[in-house]
């Protein structure tokens, strides 16, 4: 994966699931490397699952400007994967990124 600058489609989708599953989305990383390569193909993101996680990464201001907080946990202690959280925390434009945290589940 080459140096490319983030990518908005990945925020704009992310945000869509959000609101779609009224205000939470809960994924792992090979879930949200799928859900890119069925909405977005062409997205770097689409890559891989590391990609796929680096793009999450690199939206994180823009989930946050959106009112989206992050966060990232494992459901429970056995388990290996780690889920990423994205939580509807304010209406947009009403935060700023750094003020949209959310508490650990």
């Amino acid at each position: 994966m080459t140096h490319t600058p983030p990518d908005p489609d990945v925020a704009r989708l992310i945000a869509e699931e959000v609101l779609r599953r009224r205000g939470e989305f809960r994924a792992n990383t090979g879930h949200l490397f799928g859900l890119f390569r069925r909405h977005i193909p062409d997205s770097p993101a689409a890559e891989s699952p590391a990609a796929a996680a680096t793009y999450v990464r690199w939206a994180l201001a823009n989930l946050g400007a959106l009112g989206i907080a992050v966060c990232r946990y494992k459901p429970t202690p056995d388990l290996r994967r780690r889920e990423w959280v994205f939580r509807l925390v304010a209406i947009p434009g009403e935060t700023r990124p750094e003020t949209a945290r959310m508490p650990r589940p």
